[in-house]
Order: C-alpha cells, then structure tokens, then sequence
C-alpha cells in the first residue's frame, strides 16, 4: 500500500507516542525486579512490612498487565 508523505509522518509521530508509554510501564516494572532481585539476595522476608507472600502475586499481576498493554500498545500505527 502506497502512503503519502503526511501519512508516513504521522505514523513516525505515532510509533514516537507508543515507544514513549511503552518506556513508562517497562521501567518501573525493571526498578521493581531489581529491588526484588536485591531483597531476595539479603533474605529479606518483607518489603516495607508487607509479607513476601502478597508481593509475589501482585508483582505477577502488575506483569501480566504490562504485557497486555504491550500487546496493545505496539500495533503497527500504519494497520
């Protein structure tokens, strides 16, 4: 399919939107595993008095969101 040269930038522009909001949910999520990775290293049982056993699950929630919205998230902009 044959695009205008408009059309060719807005998908550059969008595909700059999208890389951006994928940057805003992968990051934290990084920081958390690291953290995560780091208390599991000094046998910390606990994260800010909440028991390991309730921050597993949440983790894998918030995990399974992030990969739902990246599926969202990273359809071609010219589709």
């Amino acid at each position: 399919m044959n695009y205008t040269e408009e059309q060719k930038s807005q998908f550059i522009q969008e595909f700059a939107k999208r890389k951006k909001r994928q940057l805003y949910i992968v990051l934290p999520i990084v920081f958390a595993a690291i953290a995560a990775l780091a208390l599991s290293e000094k046998g910390e049982i606990s994260l800010a008095g909440i028991p390991a056993e309730a921050i597993g699950p949440v983790f894998f929630g918030v995990i399974a969101a992030a990969v739902v919205f990246s599926l969202i998230n990273w359809r071609c902009p010219a589709c």
